[in-house]
């Protein structure tokens, strides 16, 4: 029982924020402990210096490093530029004009009518 305690008080918490892992990782470099001790923490994927970039607010994009740290993993990025890209090239229809009224198809020709439009 008491080992089983002592574990769960030096095991790593799963989830974290990025807010509180950076909050977390400060706490223990201001309580003595080495950049290498705080890495040896987390586990194997993690370094010293992703600790000393965790420190910084800068943390892995990398889902390994991610998990280890107890972090959610990277959101997908969206390609947003292709919309924008459709959005540029995009152009609404032009109305068509009509220059003799024979042109004109019925439904347009009663609109005109109706609106007193000059054809």
């Amino acid at each position: 029982m008491l080992n089983a305690l002592q574990a769960t008080k030096t095991a790593v918490q799963t989830l974290y924020t990025e807010q509180s892992l950076s909050a977390h990782l400060l706490r223990q470099k201001n309580a003595g402990r080495s950049l290498r001790q705080i890495a040896a923490q987390f586990g194997k994927p993690i370094t010293h210096a992703d600790v000393q970039r965790g420190l910084r607010g800068e943390f892995p994009k990398n889902a390994e490093k991610r998990k280890a740290f107890g972090l959610a993993p990277c959101p997908i990025p969206v390609n947003v530029y292709i919309l924008v890209a459709l959005a540029m090239y995009y152009k609404p229809p032009k109305p068509r004009i009509y220059h003799k009224w024979r042109d004109m198809p019925v439904s347009a020709l009663r609109t005109s009518i109706l609106n007193r439009e000059v054809i």
